[in-house]
């Protein structure tokens, strides 16, 4: 139980995604408050205090906005840490899929694949499971369709009625064993074929 409310109290799952997001939006904010604060400063000289130089108006902007400054500097890290969580929610779903693939990889068994209920892409591991039982399914079908008279002992050789039939020389009688020619020449004994017997009208063969 420890083991999977750590995993799901675990906000760094992915760092080059995770990571490379908050550095985006962190980037912006920044870029966004400098433009903020350069368009205050350029209101203050036209507008309310044209009579300053453009060093009086910047201290008068930090001056008269300084709270503004402090909020604006303070949500930074707030919005930073909430997009990390944020992108836990696609990241995570991604990294489980990416090792349960490197499981079936090298071989072994998984279980089906579920996510967060507050993660994106439920439908990723839906799919995924859909194959897996296809798979399944598909080899169980393989397995089952294999003929029951398949012979899987090596070939054994095969006799041809039509041939002759090869018997081996018995040893003895005037037979030399020891010869070549008797030992690697079998007799071939021919088959007899019972001869057709005609009549004549009278009867006689």
């Amino acid at each position: 139980m420890s083991q999977n409310q750590k995993k799901r109290t675990r906000t760094l799952v992915d760092l080059q995604v995770q990571l490379g997001l908050v550095r985006h939006l962190v980037v912006h904010w920044i870029v966004f408050f400098l433009v903020n604060t350069c368009a205050l400063v350029i209101w203050i000289r036209l507008f309310q205090r044209p009579d300053l130089t453009w060093g009086e108006s910047i201290a008068e902007t930090g001056r008269q906005f300084f709270p503004f400054f402090v909020v604006t500097a303070a949500l930074i890290p707030v919005f930073a840490w909430d997009s990390l969580k944020l992108s836990h929610r696609f990241a995570g779903p991604i990294s489980r899929l990416r090792r349960t693939l490197l499981d079936i990889k090298a071989g072994r068994a998984v279980a089906p694949l579920k996510f967060r209920e507050t993660d994106f892409w439920q439908e990723i591991a839906s799919d995924f499971n859909d194959v897996m039982e296809l798979d399944a399914a598909s080899q169980q079908s393989d397995r089952e369709t294999v003929p029951a008279w398949v012979d899987t002992e090596p070939n054994s050789p095969s006799v041809d009625d039509s041939q002759p039939i090869a018997a081996e020389t018995p040893k003895g009688d005037g037979v030399d064993s020891a010869s070549p020619s008797a030992s690697q020449s079998p007799v071939v004994i021919p088959r007899l074929t019972t001869p057709s017997v005609t009549t004549n009208e009278a009867g006689h063969v």
